[in-house]
């Protein structure tokens, strides 16, 4: 049974699911018509009573509770230029203020504190682009009043009485912490190095007893540990320790601000709890999920620690999300009758297979892959590679729209964790230095290799499609391996490397130091020549006259270079490479509007049809 593409991409704007510090309302925010609306739910009813108006659909919204009742801040980016104002919500009366909005501006809530209610600390980063400085915003009248002048901390973390408290700052080849003392006397507390800084970095900072909590991958490959420093001594000593595995979050119990649990993953996710009391609630959300393998996520949580925020997914069953009472141990799906959240209950679902590839006895490729709804043994099928962004990210176990999609499309569908990857130990990460659009295409080819010889795909009808540095390497592909890929799908994805550092945002310039660890100093002959060499643009000879290819671009991406894709485009035309192209006028590094989206995947579907024979249904 075939089911419609929106069905799969019509969800709201990522839902944004938040819980209200008291504990009386979920909010998330949702596309309705033209519009961004902020849905109000009333916890002991949990039913909607209210709807407010928040923005046309063109703008990005990030938004936050505060400790003031019946008020949240709301970040505005219109069409996902980044340049993020500032806005009040009263969720009762639907009173919408803008508080700080100016153009090529950007504006960060930076701390909001149960001991200060009626303030918050934000960041504005007007006076110099590189760096934030600090204010304090009074709710009651919407005034703001500096704070300190902040000239060169990348990060600065507060205490509950917005104290300065741990700052970092660049310094030659690593990243800085100290803890702050006094004005004058500040304590060095660690160094991170630059190509480290995407998996070693601070989870918690424990305001009572003055200790930070810092994620650790060092030398030994095989292990990730967390270690806690004292912010006066400046001494560390272990916390936890994991082998062969990732941390990816902690969970920090309010009442008594100790951490309780810690969220690893290697193939799958799984938290270890390291309390009586955390460990009894983990195992009842397994056992009520009624999954045979669960992803627990937590969205919020009352300071009380009665009432969690939770979504609960799997690779078959989409995100549902629920409050979760510690107290008498009961689970309430949270009423979104808003949204198209719940569409795998009614939809034909697939398995996500995980699988762990060894390259040469080098490094390991932990992989995921789905097979089509109606496999038979007896066919053959097409198999569309999907590659992720970052590099400096990682695909995971749990549900995937567009695995389900193209697995009800009767595609093989592969997810392939590359070299450079985040989230899968040091050695991996460091193997990605100077390795893209090589070493990557490396591992996603030997992954291709092995997929072909243990299931019928047809080898001449094999597709990649990626997002950003994903769609980057979906390009290098094709280019590179034109006879193992018939077709490409680049949805904002890098054409021009040079181009990507020459027109990199003000406010991302600030971790040049981390882009020049794994792409080389753009500003040096040697490496500028690297990124000639492998950026897509300068490879077009390379592409087949048989290669197919689809760009889809934004014209207010200020990451991926608009005008660059328009340039790469009509270079293919000139070449007589195949191009399909989809650019939108309302867009920003990713596509986030409801109907750009759905009509986005309803010509990928189609393009995908036409080169790969998949299923087309329209």
């Amino acid at each position: 049974m075939f089911t419609e593409v929106k069905r799969y991409f019509e969800d709201s704007k990522e839902q944004f699911l938040k819980l209200s510090p008291d504990g009386k309302y979920v909010s998330y925010v949702e596309e309705i018509g033209e519009y961004n609306f902020l849905i109000i739910v009333k916890i002991t009813t949990n039913k909607i009573i209210n709807k407010i108006c928040l923005s046309e659909k063109k703008c990005n919204i990030l938004y936050n509770w505060t400790f003031k009742e019946n008020t949240i801040l709301l970040l505005s980016d219109e069409f996902g230029a980044e340049n993020w104002g500032l806005y009040k919500l009263n969720v009762v009366s639907g009173d919408l203020k803008k508080i700080y909005s100016k153009e090529g501006i950007q504006v960060r809530l930076v701390s909001i504190s149960r001991n200060r209610p009626n303030e918050v600390l934000i960041g504005i980063n007007e006076r110099i682009k590189l760096f934030h400085d600090i204010y304090v915003l009074d709710l009651s009248d919407d005034t703001m009043d500096i704070l300190f002048l902040n000239n060169e901390f990348l990060n600065c973390i507060f205490d509950l009485d917005f104290r300065l408290k741990i700052i970092s700052r660049v310094e030659t080849d690593k990243l800085a912490y100290y803890s702050v003392i006094s004005e004058s006397e500040k304590v060095r507390l660690i160094d991170i190095p630059f190509s480290k800084i995407s998996t070693n970095y601070v989870v918690y900072y424990d305001f009572k007893k003055n200790d930070i909590y810092v994620k650790v991958s060092d030398n030994r490959d095989d292990m990730c540990r967390i270690i806690c420093i004292d912010c006066i001594s400046g001494r560390s000593y272990p916390f936890f320790e994991v082998i062969n595995k990732e941390i990816k979050t902690v969970f920090v119990n309010n009442k008594n601000g100790e951490i309780e649990g810690v969220e690893t993953e290697h193939i799958l996710r799984k938290w270890e709890p390291l309390s009586k009391w955390f460990k009894i609630h983990i195992n009842n959300l397994v056992l009520k999920s009624k999954f045979d393998m669960c992803n627990i996520e937590f969205y919020g949580k009352t300071d009380d620690e009665k009432l969690w925020l939770i979504k609960l997914s799997s690779a078959q069953k989409k995100e549902i999300y629920y409050i979760y009472n510690t107290i008498k141990g009961s689970l309430i799906k949270v009423n979104m009758r808003e949204s198209k959240c719940d569409i795998s209950d009614e939809i034909q679902t697939s398995q996500m297979y995980p699988i762990i590839m060894t390259v040469e006895n080098s490094h390991e490729l932990i992989c995921y892959y789905t097979i089509p709804q109606e496999y038979n043994v007896k066919k053959t099928y097409p198999m569309v590679v999907l590659v992720h962004g970052g590099p400096w990210t990682r695909d995971s176990w749990g549900y995937n729209a567009r695995h389900q999609w193209l697995s009800n499309r009767n595609y093989f569908v592969l997810s392939v964790n590359y070299r450079g990857s985040a989230g899968l130990g040091n050695k991996i990460l460091q193997a990605g230095k100077l390795e893209f659009g090589k070493g990557v295409q490396a591992d996603i080819l030997y992954a291709v290799n092995e997929m072909k010889k243990m299931f019928p795909i047809d080898s001449e009808r094999v597709g990649i499609m990626g997002g950003s540095y994903g769609g980057y390497e979906a390009l290098m592909a094709i280019s590179l391996y034109p006879y193992i890929y018939k077709c490409a799908i680049s949805i904002n994805g890098y054409v021009d490397l040079t181009r990507l550092f020459e027109k990199m945002p003000d406010h991302m310039c600030r971790y040049l130091p981390f882009y020049k660890e794994y792409f080389g100093d753009f500003l040096d002959e040697k490496y500028r020549l690297l990124l000639e060499e492998r950026s897509p643009v300068n490879n077009i000879s390379k592409l087949d006259i048989d290669s197919a290819i689809m760009l889809i671009n934004s014209k207010e991406d200020i990451r991926s270079d608009y005008n660059s894709a328009r340039i790469y485009y009509e270079k293919l035309v000139k070449k007589n490479i195949y191009c399909e192209k989809l650019f939108f006028n309302n867009e920003g590094h990713s596509v986030t509007i409801r109907d750009n989206k759905v009509r986005m995947y309803q010509m990928i579907e189609k393009f995908l049809h036409k080169h790969l024979k998949g299923v087309f249904f329209q």
